[in-house]
């Protein structure tokens, strides 16, 4: 199939045509540059009117599992962010089964797609569903037609049960699909003070040592403290003790660090994610871009507009600039989706035709200089006209292409009152 989006602000953090067109054929793009230079007799073109065209976007932490927990309350009331866990998301993902696997992850994909996602790295845990968990979710996801980084979070939360279990999940899962151009898996950690050092050293000896981790990492400062008293300086010190870091591990949050931790990211260069609208909902505390300059900014599944997160991280951040948030949303992510991609993330001839053409028309002329303000005051939240992964439109003018959006929701308001049934019956 070749088609022609055309008539729009094409922008990738690279290129830049405020009246351009992009050639499509099959999974890939063929051409892209000035309307006038890019035509094709009998091919179909579509006429954007003016919209913003941009790469699909990268959610770099998410859960799906949350995906149906909205009206959910906490089993107590949470006095701390561990209790957080223990009352609310921990009882949730223990209430998890096949089917609910599988809708909250349909669900959080729509979700994502809707706002121009065409690429997401999902943690995800149910204790008592764990084998044959992340291929559920990897069945979803290519159903919807999205590319994903998926891991199992690995912890001791249940006093070492079913510990060989969760890890034989990662190692199968990253050992079935490491081939695989839009499906792959790396090695899930909770978090430091769920992993005792007899976890670490059996995860240490059974995972070879070039697989990323992607674990949440000085969220709170529990997280913190527990290495101090564990004799470590912090928790990335911590992981760095036992050969747990590399350029591609991700690490979420951030918030609490030591200097040794700093001076351990700058040197082994991981993925750092900020998650600010999570971090405000959690009291966590703010991540300091003024100590770690490169960055990508996630939801941790607060939301699924990666565009409005943005927007959110550039009000609330310190000495954030409009420059500084061009490169998050599209330089910075660049290396690490093409890790993982290759050949991903930009306009470019010869790249996956993954796009999101933003339900936005600019009532003021777009260049260089102002198109980041437009992504963020005028795109705001960030939905789209069109979503294209891999070549396939799979949304359009707010309708998927490839599912029956109301067949899901319906089939899951039914797996979701069973869920809350299980999750209200949890002991805590």
């Amino acid at each position: 199939m070749r088609y022609i989006i055309g008539n729009g602000i094409i922008y990738d953090g690279n290129i830049f045509y405020p009246q351009g067109s992009i050639l499509i054929d099959q999974s890939e793009i063929e051409q892209v540059g000035p309307c006038e230079k890019i035509s094709a007799e009998g091919i179909e073109f579509i006429d954007v009117q003016g919209r913003l065209i941009i790469p699909g976007l990268l959610n770099p932490h998410f859960h799906f599992y949350s995906s149906l927990s909205p009206g959910l309350s906490p089993l107590k009331s949470p006095k701390n962010f561990t209790e957080v866990l223990k009352y609310f998301w921990w009882p949730l993902d223990q209430s998890l089964d096949e089917e609910s696997i599988y809708y909250s992850t349909l669900l959080g994909a729509m979700e994502s797609v809707k706002y121009g996602v065409t690429m997401i790295f999902d943690h995800h845990a149910s204790m008592n569903y764990i084998s044959g968990s992340l291929n559920i979710i990897k069945q979803a996801c290519q159903l919807m037609g999205i590319k994903a980084l998926l891991c199992y979070e690995i912890s001791n939360r249940l006093n070492h049960l079913c510990l060989d279990q969760q890890i034989e999940e990662n190692l199968n899962f990253h050992q079935q699909n490491k081939d695989s151009g839009w499906c792959k898996g790396i090695l899930g950690l909770h978090a430091n003070f769920t992993l005792d050092s007899f976890n670490l050293e059996q995860i240490k000896s059974d995972f070879p040592e070039n697989i990323p981790i992607h674990i949440h990492c000085g969220e709170d400062r529990c997280d913190l403290q527990y290495c101090i008293e564990q004799g470590f300086k912090g928790p990335v010190d911590r992981l760095n003790h036992y050969n747990l870091l590399s350029p591609g591990s991700i690490l979420a949050h951030c918030v609490h660090l030591s200097d040794r931790d700093v001076s351990l990211i700058k040197h082994f260069n991981p993925v750092v994610v900020s998650n600010p609208e999570s971090n405000f909902n959690n009291g966590v505390g703010e991540f300091n871009p003024e100590i770690i300059k490169r960055y990508l900014v996630g939801t941790d599944s607060m939301s699924a507009d990666m565009i409005a997160t943005h927007r959110f991280h550039y009000l609330t951040a310190n000495n954030s600039s409009l420059p500084q948030m061009g490169n998050l949303i599209f330089s910075h992510r660049n290396s690490i989706q093409q890790k993982y991609f290759p050949n991903t993330g930009l306009l470019e001839p010869g790249y996956k035709a993954d796009l999101a053409v933003l339900d936005y028309i600019p009532c003021q002329q777009v260049d260089l200089d102002n198109v980041i303000s437009h992504l963020l005051f005028g795109a705001k939240t960030g939905s789209t006209y069109l979503t294209v992964s891999d070549g396939k439109i799979i949304y359009a003018q707010h309708n998927f292409t490839n599912i029956n959006e109301q067949e899901i929701y319906s089939q899951a308001m039914k797996v979701g009152e069973k869920l809350k049934q299980r999750f209200l019956k949890c002991q805590v």
